[in-house]
């Protein structure tokens, strides 16, 4: 099998490399398919595009060395299905099948086998990518060490990524899923998989999953079943991937007329408004609508989400409020406690993950115990600016010793920025990699103008 040390496509990508920073050109990412991403792009709009389309290979499956070998644009349903057949699986595989093994390096994804593995980028045994001078290297825990550790939620700024080598473990016919109604999300257990639902102040939900080789019980599976505690055992593929219809839960929205004909009218058609965030009234009537069942999330997977997402970003950026945040255990208490009334949004979906057991630069488990990822993906309980309530979210975060996870909109100043991240290590990588000039840092791509 071709490896990416032949691969004319990566030989193409050096020389450009090597000739923008010759040049003094700055580099930009081009590629195709739906970002998952919820931040302007208005970083790449001073940059020479480069097309990563091409790096889209599953370059190798090792049933003996239990890895696999894959380029950034390959999507975790790919993914899978590449390693199922070798009776194999990544250890952690994020929810939607079409993030990508960049993106989810890059975005520091986490799922519910992150409690025993950590992130996605935690399961890497190694990263190769293109320096600032067009020189392809490897990174992993004994060479070039110090990179291998920064490159998670390094968002490209310290190198282009052209492919990872992903362990693998091995995959069986089926997950077991227990509902469970607790007080406490933090309960430890033996399961492989664990995640939680809060669905109001009153109901929390936690949800362990056990490989199992029994049969299947249902094909699908739709969040609102977890409000009562049951069993159900899904095939593995469909577990994996069982909250890419509707990306969640925000796909409900759609189904919801109040936001539905504001989302046509002011989001896509680009109709006047006369506020930048929703009155409210209309806040309330949405809330009080019935959700939608699984068949008309089915009508809605994350891709298709995503793309009209990006075709009214303004709008949405607006409106919804799309925040992953990761809080120390011992401070996650008093965390849910303030954000069920501010911002108010429900349902809320809880990930622990196993903290980091090296420094890393911008991954949000780099501290000193492990986190529960509190993912808020929804609408505000109240009516007032986007960046406003975003503010106050990332200040009780930093308050609470934790971190976001960069894919959304910051708010933070770069002053604000550095005091949560390691400049000085940054810098010392970016000057290392020949980065300076050839790709913009973090800052630009990560922080809101």
């Amino acid at each position: 099998m071709e490896t990416y040390v032949t691969r004319k496509d990566i030989e193409k990508l050096q020389e450009q490399i090597r000739s923008f920073s010759k040049e003094g050109k700055r580099a930009a990412f081009s590629s195709s398919g739906s970002s998952n991403t919820t931040r302007s792009k208005s970083y790449n709009k001073n940059g020479v595009r480069l097309d990563l389309n091409g790096l889209n290979h599953i370059l190798e499956v090792d049933p003996e060395k239990k890895v696999v070998h894959a380029e950034p644009r390959v999507t975790m349903e790919q993914l899978v299905k590449a390693t199922l057949p070798y009776g194999l699986m990544p250890p952690v595989v994020p929810e939607f099948k079409g993030i990508t093994v960049g993106g989810a390096i890059m975005g520091c994804a986490a799922e519910s086998g992150s409690h025993k593995w950590g992130i996605f980028s935690d399961t890497c045994n190694a990263f190769h990518l293109i320096c600032g001078d067009g020189t392809l290297i490897r990174a992993s825990a004994t060479e070039n060490t110090s990179l291998y550790h920064a490159i998670p939620g390094s968002y490209g700024s310290l190198g282009l990524l052209v492919s990872a080598e992903i362990k693998l473990i091995p995959a069986p016919q089926s997950v077991h899923m227990r509902y469970r109604i607790v007080t406490d999300p933090l309960t430890k257990t033996d399961a492989d998989f664990i995640d939680g639902i809060v669905f109001s102040k009153d109901l929390t939900v936690m949800i362990e999953g056990y490989f199992s080789s029994e049969k299947p019980t249902a094909k699908q599976w739709y969040f609102e079943q977890a409000r009562e505690e049951g069993e159900a055992i899904l095939p593995l593929f469909e577990y994996l991937f069982r909250y890419d219809p509707g990306a969640f839960w925000i796909g409900a929205y759609l189904f919801k007329f109040a936001f539905l004909s504001r989302f046509v009218g002011q989001g896509l058609l680009k109709l006047p408004s006369s506020k930048p965030y929703f009155s409210q009234r209309v806040i309330e009537n949405i809330y009080s609508l019935p959700r939608p069942n699984r068949f008309f999330l089915n009508l809605m997977p994350s891709q298709r989400l995503w793309k009209l997402h990006h075709k009214a970003e303004k709008w949405v950026q607006d409106r919804l409020l799309i925040q992953d945040c990761c809080i120390p255990v011992s401070k996650v208490g008093p965390f849910l406690h303030e954000i069920l009334d501010d911002p108010g949004v429900f349902p809320i979906w809880l990930c622990p993950i196993k903290n980091s057991v090296a420094p890393q630069i911008f991954a949000p488990h780099d501290l000193p115990e492990p986190i529960l990822n509190v993912g808020l993906y929804g609408l505000p309980s109240y009516s007032a600016p986007m960046e406003q309530i975003t503010q106050k979210l990332e200040q009780k975060t930093k308050a609470y010793g934790g971190r976001k996870v960069l894919y959304s909109r910051s708010y933070y100043t770069p002053e604000e920025f550095w005091q949560i991240y390691d400049h000085e290590s940054y810098q010392t990588l970016r000057e290392q990699t020949g980065a300076q000039g050839v790709w913009p840092e973090i800052t630009e791509k990560v922080l809101t103008e």
